[in-house]
């Protein structure tokens, strides 16, 4: 299943059942006292904040391409008691954040990446735990600043479970911070299965996305931007357009930086906006041919209907007949002399349209016409 926008639980529980998949182009929001269990695979294009429990059981793979944010409680749980395998597979691609305490708890089974920084907001009380077999690596940095956060890792022997390939900081009052920790050099040299584990997950992000929006919409173009934090073998994006949410067309490309840990950001111009709802979303092409779909968003464009239609005079048999709209089956173009014989016609379903004609240099009249539109103006054959 794919929810092509944001999506915010209330108090019932979802279960993401083992086999099953749940793609979700936009950010999650759980809430309202519900429930989340995860046995099969969960995709949050966005961020995926937790105000209630979400709880990843083995088996269970979840991709967070945004921030993970936990608010106030034990909202976070990866893993159970139980030997592995399977585990429980946590990726985050940018920051794990605690907010009002939000505690963080990985148990036996669970392994996590995350490929930002793991932060507090500064208001104490956060505890991240790793209980005994957990496994844990952070490629930024650990970095909590409230009074009485505890980083606690009940791995008490080589491998740690524990790696942080930054620094781990822990400057609030009261707090303390695990002497059982190592770094990515530790990693790969004593644990290198989850080592492994790491890597693939890694591979998986060709791009991590900052932001895609839609900034502008005129009669020209629906103005859209975009932002990267970084790339790894990154060749090109696609950008798709869509009037249902559902099927999809190329409308552009734009190029990649390659590989880079810098932002960077990015702009495309889709041309010619049809009256209503249009969507929108990013595609990702890295070198080797992997693919991955982000979030979608949406342009609503008004205006009154209208047709275009060129070159005029027409030169080499050929007419652009152009809608701001999308016609639907009920559009017929049609071509009369100037004593009202007519020499053409043709029911017209798309928005941009290139007509043949097979007509002697002269003066004609052409009409588009619908239930809703009509317009005759004159056409000139050179």
């Amino acid at each position: 299943m794919t929810i092509n926008s944001s999506y915010t639980t209330g108090s019932p529980t979802l279960n993401i059942a083992s086999g099953k998949t749940l793609t979700i182009n936009g950010p999650m929001t759980v809430s309202g006292g519900g429930t989340v269990n995860v046995t099969g695979n969960l995709t949050i294009m966005g961020d995926l904040t937790l105000y209630s429990n979400f709880n990843i059981i083995p088996g269970g793979v979840v991709t967070v391409n945004g921030n993970l944010i936990v608010v106030n409680s034990n909202n976070l749980v990866v893993g159970t008691s139980a030997t592995p395998p399977p585990y429980a597979d946590l990726i985050v691609k940018n920051d794990l954040k605690s907010k009002s305490s939000g505690d963080i708890t990985l148990n036996k089974n669970a392994r996590v990446a995350v490929f930002g920084n793991v932060t507090d907001d500064g208001n104490g009380g956060t505890i991240l735990k790793l209980n005994n077999g957990a496994q844990m690596y952070v490629d930024g940095n650990v970095a909590l600043t409230g009074g009485g956060s505890d980083i606690i890792n009940n791995n008490t022997t080589n491998p740690y479970g524990l790696y942080v390939n930054g620094t781990t900081s822990n400057s609030g009052g009261g707090s303390t911070t695990t002497t059982n920790k190592g770094n990515k050099t530790t990693m790969l040299t004593t644990n290198p299965v989850f080592a492994t584990w790491v890597t693939t997950a890694s591979s998986l992000m060709p791009v991590t996305i900052l932001f895609f929006k839609v900034d502008d919409v005129n009669r020209e173009a629906v103005v859209l931007k975009w932002a990267t934090a970084s790339e790894e073998n990154f060749d090109y994006f696609v950008i798709e357009s869509s009037i249902d949410g559902v099927v999809f067309d190329e409308t552009g490309r734009v190029n990649g930086h390659g590989t880079t840990t810098q932002r960077n950001d990015y702009s495309f111009e889709a041309p010619a906006p049809a009256i209503g709802k249009t969507y929108y979303r990013l595609k990702s092409v890295d070198y080797d041919g992997y693919t991955e779909t982000f979030n979608v968003v949406s342009a609503t464009y008004s205006a009154d209907k209208s047709v275009t239609i060129f070159p005029n005079p027409v030169v080499d048999s050929n007419v652009n007949v152009d809608f701001n709209f999308i016609p639907g089956e009920n559009v017929i173009v049609s071509i009369t002399n100037l004593n009202g014989m007519e020499l053409y016609s043709q029911v017209i379903s798309e928005q941009q349209n290139l007509l043949p004609l097979s007509l002697e240099t002269g003066t004609y009249l052409i009409q588009v016409k619908s239930a809703d539109l009509s317009s005759v103006s004159r056409l000139v054959i050179k």
